[in-house]
């Protein structure tokens, strides 16, 4: 199962991910890390991946935040995706209608761990399959 996130500090998150691969997926995950919202090139790619996980915040290296690249996304890919938010930031409950948003998204505050991130895969339908 493919699972696209796009984090411009994966290595703050790295250790979450890759204990909830082995403790809930045995090894069964492929984490592919983007740093920016450029780092993805074709987006309807992502219609390949169970699972894209954005972090609001992209750095300024990155040509669109975390919300601009969701609406990206919601104009490239026809079929509806699951897509997870990865923030440090309090959001308001009208998020979505406040960025622009096709629909509200679950959201995942930081910091994560294991026992979150498999929380929130639970919620999504992202499960082991052995």
């Amino acid at each position: 199962m493919k699972i696209a996130i796009f984090e411009n500090e994966y290595d703050t998150v790295e250790i979450a991910f890759k204990y909830l691969n082995k403790k809930y997926f045995n090894y069964s995950l492929k984490l592919e890390n983007y740093p920016s919202s450029d780092s993805f090139p074709d987006l309807k790619k992502l219609q390949d991946y169970s699972l894209i996980i954005i972090d609001l915040d992209l750095s300024s290296q990155s040509s669109l935040d975390g919300f601009g690249l969701i609406k990206k996304i919601e104009k490239t890919l026809v079929e509806p995706i699951k897509i997870l938010i990865l923030t440090g930031q309090a959001l308001s409950d009208k998020y979505d209608v406040e960025n622009g948003l096709n629909k509200k998204y679950p959201v995942l505050e930081k910091p994560i761990n294991y026992n979150k991130l498999n929380n929130q895969f639970e919620k999504l339908g992202i499960k082991y399959i052995g």
